[in-house]
């Protein structure tokens, strides 16, 4: 009864952040500042996710080498993995569920494309490359990026504070993994409708 219950929460919160995750565009591939490309439409991608989260097996697997907003080197997650069928490619995605996180991954050669979609932070959201969004078995550091001043009047403090740990991939790499990623979205969709 505890995990239908925590499964329903968890279910009613994907569906929530769909409607209100954030106003940015929801184009498939959007330019950000002139520099920074954006990979993923959020409704589809918390699509794919909540469809994972319903049919895929699911284990808890220690955070070990996931950069999460709570990250500590006991923290475990739960994993939720599913393949979707052959009509779809075979494509793999898994949902990630941690303290105060949570993610899809999308199974590609030996690496995991990490999207964070949900966190304790406002910086979290449903596309690549934002905060926490990481490639699982291709080593790549992260930065902590801080808010240098107070442009964006969201809140009154003065001092700086953590936006998030960003990726720091080449950007070719970033282009790259970005479009399989968007490319096995827009394969599985037909699966999920």
């Amino acid at each position: 009864m505890k995990l239908f219950i925590t499964a329903l929460f968890s279910i009613i919160s994907l569906q929530t952040q769909i409607s209100f995750a954030d106003n940015r565009p929801t184009n498939i591939i959007t330019q950000k500042n002139g520099k920074e490309l954006v990979y993923g439409n959020k409704t589809i991608i918390m699509e794919v996710a909540t469809y994972v989260f319903r049919k895929g097996k699911v284990e808890i697997i220690p955070a070990k080498g996931i950069t999460t907003p709570n990250a500590n080197a006991t923290q475990s997650v739960r994993r939720t993995m599913y393949q979707f069928p052959e009509k779809c490619q075979k494509k793999q995605f898994s949902y990630y569920q941690g303290n105060g996180f949570q993610a899809l991954g999308y199974h590609h050669r030996g690496v995991i494309i990490l999207d964070a979609i949900w966190g304790k932070t406002e910086f979290i959201r449903p596309t690549l490359w934002g905060s926490y969004d990481q490639i699982i078995n291709d080593p790549h550091s992260v930065n902590l990026v801080f808010n240098p001043d107070n442009k964006n009047n969201k809140t009154t403090w003065k001092t700086p504070y953590v936006i998030g740990y960003f990726a720091d991939i080449p950007e070719a790499k970033k282009r790259s993994y970005g479009l399989v990623y968007e490319q096995a979205l827009q394969t599985v969709l037909p699966c999920i409708n």
